[in-house]
């Protein structure tokens, strides 16, 4: 179902399932420290996204189960109690903050201290995440756990959600779902970076060995070929995020980056075995010609066109020198 404009609500001092008769929406339940607590829950939402704000006077345990088609992440309220209790609770090292579609998304709450939680149908994940991030998201999202992520990094997507939120429930369901779901597509490109950084941190040394060594080889073999993430993505059985970690901390470059460099190197060496800068482009996959001498003398100091007229030159004054088979192979 599709919103023109954003809808909100506002309950106060409800228990979960008072809340659920009226938003029939998520099949919720409360396992309370204190019988039927009351919960005060506020929240927006759009066709595409849904953020939840509760709160309740003592602690509880919550869980929201999600339809087949969406998915959800548990945040913590932009508060320096929270985020501790977010991270530290003893939960906290089973934990991860995503549940999938089918699932139970699980809150543990503290007493007067807000929780977030973020709900995102899977049809706008799709265009914001490529095939290799989604398999990603499924298989390893949960795996990483509450205790594993940048606190600062945390602290920062909870606060943009949190002033989100309450930015659109004081307009009053006013404003444009359009606006809200444009704005909450940045917010999980963030929220998956989150995860990838604490997937690096969590990925075994030797797993990022595999990984490094596969995707060299696979550029070793095909270089003069055209190759895309999406090639060594697929070759080394990992995620384009996952990949762009094990580049950027071994090398501080981009795989592309990467493969550029090891293109112009294979460029250079070609210069020396055949006859025009083009030809040996050609062979070494360089195909965007317009850039290569910037690129090539940024790496070399020099023009290929200079270079091989400086190879030319070398090998003419070389025959014309002497005629032996040392000076007219150029071994001289």
């Amino acid at each position: 179902m599709k919103f023109d404009s954003l809808k909100s609500f506002d309950f106060r001092d409800i228990c979960i399932t008072e809340f659920d008769q009226v938003y029939r929406k998520y099949d919720s339940c409360n396992t309370p420290l204190a019988h039927l607590p009351s919960i005060s829950t506020s929240g927006v939402y759009s066709g595409s996204f849904e953020l939840f704000w509760r709160s309740g006077s003592v602690e509880t345990l919550q869980e929201c189960v999600l339809t087949e088609d969406r998915l959800a992440c548990h945040l913590p309220h932009p508060e320096l109690p929270a985020l501790r209790h977010f991270a530290w609770h003893p939960e906290g090292e089973k934990h991860s903050l995503l549940a999938l579609p089918n699932s139970e998304l699980t809150w543990h709450m503290l007493r007067k201290t807000p929780s977030m939680a973020m709900v995102m149908s899977l049809k706008p994940l799709t265009a914001l995440l490529s095939d290799g991030e989604m398999d990603w998201l499924f298989m390893r999202a949960r795996v990483i756990k509450r205790r594993d992520l940048d606190g600062v990094h945390l602290f920062n997507i909870a606060d943009a959600l949190y002033r989100i939120m309450l930015r659109h429930l004081t307009e009053g369901g006013q404003s444009c779902a359009a606006e809200f779901d444009y704005c909450m597509g940045q917010l999980v490109l963030d929220w998956m970076e989150l995860l990838t950084l604490a997937d690096g941190m969590t990925t075994k040394p030797s797993n990022r060995e595999r990984i490094l060594t596969r995707a060299i080889d696979y550029i070793r073999q095909n270089y003069p070929a055209e190759i895309k993430i999406r090639d060594l993505v697929d070759y080394t059985h990992t995620t384009s995020r996952n990949l762009q970690l094990v580049f950027k901390s071994q090398f501080g470059l981009t795989p592309l980056q990467f493969l550029r460099c090891y293109r112009l190197v294979k460029f250079h060496r070609a210069l020396q075995e055949l006859d025009t800068v083009t030809d040996a482009a050609v062979s070494c996959g360089l195909r965007h010609m317009g850039r290569l001498p910037d690129q090539y003398r940024a790496l070399f100091g020099e023009n290929p066109g200079d270079y091989l007229n400086r190879l030319r030159g070398q090998n003419t004054g070389a025959i014309g020198g002497c005629q032996c088979a040392i000076c007219t192979s150029g071994n001289g």
